[in-house]
């Protein structure tokens, strides 16, 4: 069965490759969306004159491809260059390309740890954790002793990867490395969180009795789990845990183990879309 695809030109037979991203195109609208996806990793190697022959060649977008062609021989104005090809498709609204004009303007000038940084979080984002923790031990070998901030962002961002893939050990050890740099109350709370994945009750008591300075956000963790306590009683999954002790107190034991692995997955994936960072 065949598919009908609208396009501004023509859809390509060879594609475009965004090597900022390493990700091919075939259409403008996919070229615009990836644009905007990765706007602040964008610099001045995206006024790439193969990607002017390509518009006007493979895509048949001549005209836009003559538009382009005069900000090939401009130094550092890959942001208008972009913004030609955001506003000659019309495929975000006016609204959003404003906001990734933005975003690409913030973006100059930035440090190359920052620039490092945004890639890393854009890797994690696309599921490339193994690339993205990589990448962030680069941006804390290049940042300096004394740039606690953004040595506390990367060491959260770490945090993060680790407990998209339950390593709760290695993510609160993260989140400490966050917490002792800034003591803020985000590294803090999430720290404390992690921390109690991998202690009992009692261990985890205790650590806070012999920490008073993170009382306060051992507090905060306290009343979210007590929150999904009340919400999971109350809702579904009280449900599923009554069902689970009915199968297990009648040795249904495949229909048992069928629950299991179908919570586990439910839980293991809102888990990841929570805890993976994005860029910005």
């Amino acid at each position: 069965m065949s598919r009908l695809i609208l396009t501004m030109g023509r859809m390509a037979r060879t594609p475009y490759l965004i090597e900022k991203i390493e990700r091919k195109v075939y259409t403008i609208e996919e070229l615009c969306y990836s644009l905007a996806q990765c706007a602040q990793l964008l610099d001045d190697s995206i006024r790439d004159p193969d990607l002017v022959i390509w518009l006007g060649s493979e895509c048949g977008l001549t005209e836009l491809a003559a538009k382009l062609r005069p900000w090939l021989d401009r130094k550092n104005a890959y942001v208008e260059f972009v913004m030609v090809i955001l506003e000659y498709a019309a495929f975000q609204t006016p609204a959003r390309q404003k906001e990734i004009r933005r975003e690409m303007e913030e973006s100059e000038g930035m440090e190359p740890y920052r620039q490092l940084l945004a890639r890393a979080e854009y890797s994690a984002g696309q599921g490339r954790i193994g690339q993205a923790q990589s990448e962030l031990d680069g941006v804390l070998a290049a940042l300096p002793e004394l740039e606690r901030e953004m040595r506390s962002r990367v060491w959260q961002q770490k945090g993060r990867l680790y407990a998209g893939q339950f390593s709760f050990r290695k993510a609160s050890d993260c989140y400490y490395r966050a917490w002792k740099l800034t003591h803020d109350r985000h590294s803090g709370k999430c720290y404390l969180a992690a921390l109690r994945m991998v202690t009992s009750q009692e261990e985890w008591d205790d650590y806070i009795g012999e920490h008073p300075e993170l009382y306060d956000h051992a507090l905060l963790v306290r009343q979210g789990i007590e929150q999904a306590q009340a919400a999971c009683r109350a809702g579904s999954e009280g449900r599923t845990i009554r069902k689970m002790k009915q199968y297990l107190r009648e040795g249904r034991t495949e229909e048992l183990q069928s629950l299991l692995d179908l919570k586990a997955g439910e839980l293991r994936d809102r888990f990841r879309e929570t805890n993976l960072p994005t860029i910005g």
